[in-house]
């Protein structure tokens, strides 16, 4: 069956548009622009396309400039101080309190980026918005390329990312050595601990680490946890969004086909995102991550196609 409004649907798209309007005018998405809004939704002509369109929007995990603010602090004064304390050790805690109250502590916690293999929010443009955010000293930062320069004093290592989908990322960057033939980092972290502190945290990711390091201390803490249900098209029932008339099959063509019809040059295994996560999740700082679908940010270039968000 091809991809229809539902009966009784007629204004759902309208009342999406005036949801996301008044999302904008109580500066709960301050950042994002009603001309940017208006000019992704005239991508979509047809009321199909409408109604496609209207359940990317009411799907979005947006996150504006003060929630991620609000994240970092979240990590700073709460996740971290949590994963120190459980050590027991006075001086990491004490040193960790210094940190909080802007005063001294040496090289004994470092706040590292993590490598970024594809276009978007580089690791270091995150660990400066935590750094301002938070107000701890970016004298405590450090490169992943640079972070053997700091293990001989650092006893706490905190890396700091936008979201991790699959963890592979992480994963790769602790596996793989610093240098040509030498250890993997992992091996250089022994008696250290490892704290992983993204924004966003995908359940495969925290699978997917914690069991690759699961005899280590790489401690997975993430301030949001989603999961196979935040994708765009998961069903429990088998229809899309759960609209009880088109089943995600048909959702699914009728996208693919959309992207056609736009000139949209990607590869298959990139329509649906990362490793087909259909992710919906948006940072205003930073960007699109690669997990989330295209629809949202993808440029290809044509006058007849304008992104909503920036990659």
């Amino acid at each position: 069956m091809a991809f229809k409004v539902p009966p009784g649907q007629e204004y759902f798209f309208e009342n999406v548009r005036s949801k996301v309007d008044a999302l904008i005018d109580y500066k709960v998405w301050p950042e994002l622009k009603k001309t940017q809004l208006r000019a992704w939704l005239n991508n979509f002509s047809t009321d199909c396309e409408e109604y496609f369109a209207a359940h990317l929007l009411d799907a979005l995990l947006y996150r504006s400039n003060r929630m991620i603010e609000s994240s970092f602090f979240e990590i700073a004064h709460q996740i971290i101080p949590r994963e120190i304390e459980k050590t027991s050790n006075s001086n990491l805690i004490n040193c960790y309190r210094n940190i909080l109250g802007k005063k001294k502590c040496g090289n004994k916690i470092k706040f590292c980026t993590v490598p970024k293999l594809n276009a978007g929010a580089s690791g270091e443009s995150i660990l400066r918005s935590f750094f301002r955010a938070t107000g701890i000293d970016d004298k405590l930062g450090v490169r992943s390329d640079k972070i053997s320069s700091v293990l001989e004093k650092a006893e706490v290592l905190i890396f700091i990312d936008d979201i991790s989908g699959t963890g592979k990322q992480f994963k790769d960057y602790l596996n793989n050595p610093l240098e040509k033939n030498g250890k993997p980092l992992i091996e250089l972290l022994q008696n250290k601990i490892v704290i992983f502190s993204p924004l966003i945290a995908h359940q495969e990711a925290l699978k997917n680490i914690g069991g690759e390091f699961l005899h280590q201390d790489v401690f997975v803490k993430p301030v949001e946890t989603i999961s196979e249900k935040d994708s765009f098209f998961y069903s429990a029932d088998g229809f899309f969004r759960g609209d009880g008339y088109n089943s995600v099959c048909d959702a699914k063509t009728f996208y693919e086909d959309f992207l056609v019809k736009k000139g949209f040059q990607i590869k298959n295994e990139n329509k649906y995102g990362r490793l087909g996560q259909a992710l919906t999740c948006v940072f205003n700082n930073f960007s699109c991550p690669n997990n989330t679908l295209p629809i949202y940010y993808h440029d290809n270039g044509s006058a007849d196609w304008k992104p909503l968000f920036k990659r």
